[in-house]
């Protein structure tokens, strides 16, 4: 199968597909010591790397979370994840999604089975859109060979920021609503990023990320010195019992950024060596 990742050389072990949980997990040499393992990202909908051992993956046969998937059994349901958790700008990947709805949709109007020629356009859509996603990742992939972007979430009252997300050891930071600094946490990479859509887990572009966090150091957290000062001139409006209007919100968008980068210049003071301009007292107990 076409992959933006390499693909096992001739002689080696063969790529083994699994489903496990809610995701879809793609080994590569998996009779090694060290096999490379994706998980499908039900947030982004691309593969992503996973620590998850391979013992786990091939746990206990026919349990209902693991289940081992020929190669169109694993395209066509990574395809049926994406189409079910994404949603997307218009596009022929997300034009194609809806053709399978509305055919799914028509099925469940009519109260009836699939016809074979249902499935047979649904299984066809799947494969092309699976290879569509392919060519993008791979474009992607040699755009920023090099790098990998930061992610971010809001995940139960805390952000997270991730570097290095897909490799083996990513590392995670939090937000410590006692001190407003971010610090080192072990919560998985997988935790963060389960299933789309829980009222706990949210993955956040860069500038909900920031957004969110001056809102949570803001709420949480009293001090003296400019940064505070900023956080005092918006709280009226944040507080606001009504919608607030489209210049209202630029302010608070651009005073929370400012308070960010702000933040940002302290603790890589702090880093250096350098005392703290200002100290803090939060309202977290413990």
């Amino acid at each position: 199968m076409k992959s933006f990742r390499n693909q096992s050389p001739p002689g080696s072990s063969p790529i083994k597909y699994y489903k496990h949980f809610s995701s879809t997990y793609q080994v590569e040499s998996a009779s090694s010591s060290n096999p490379t393992i994706w998980r499908l990202s039900l947030k982004t909908g691309e593969f992503v790397r996973d620590t998850i051992s391979l013992v786990e993956l091939e746990g206990p046969a026919g349990t209902s979370y693991t289940t081992r998937l020929s190669e169109d059994r694993f395209i066509q349901k990574t395809e049926q994840l994406r189409e079910y958790y994404l949603r997307g700008s218009a596009g022929p990947i997300f034009e194609l999604y809806d053709s399978v709805n509305a055919i799914l949709t028509k099925r469940h109007a009519e109260n009836r089975g699939l016809t074979p020629d249902e499935i047979e356009v649904i299984a066809s859509i799947r494969r092309r859109t699976f290879a569509m996603w392919e060519d993008e990742l791979r474009r992607r992939a040699i755009a920023t060979p090099m790098t990998e972007p930061t992610e971010y979430y809001k995940h139960r009252s805390w952000t997270y920021r991730v570097e290095a997300p897909s490799s083996r050891s990513p590392t995670v930071w939090r937000l410590n609503l006692k001190t407003g600094e971010f610090v080192l946490d072990d919560t998985s990479v997988l935790e963060l990023d389960g299933p789309a859509g829980t009222s706990y887990s949210t993955c956040l572009s860069e500038a909900e990320f920031i957004s969110r966090t001056e809102a949570l150091r803001a709420r949480h957290l009293r001090g003296t010195g400019p940064i505070f000062t900023l956080y005092e001139s918006i709280r009226p409006i944040v507080e606001a019992d009504r919608r607030l209007s489209e210049e209202e919100v630029e302010l608070v968008r651009s005073t929370r950024q400012r308070t960010f980068a702000m933040w940002e210049d302290e603790l890589r003071r702090r880093a250096a060596g350098e005392p703290p301009s200002f100290t803090v007292e939060s309202d977290m107990l413990g």
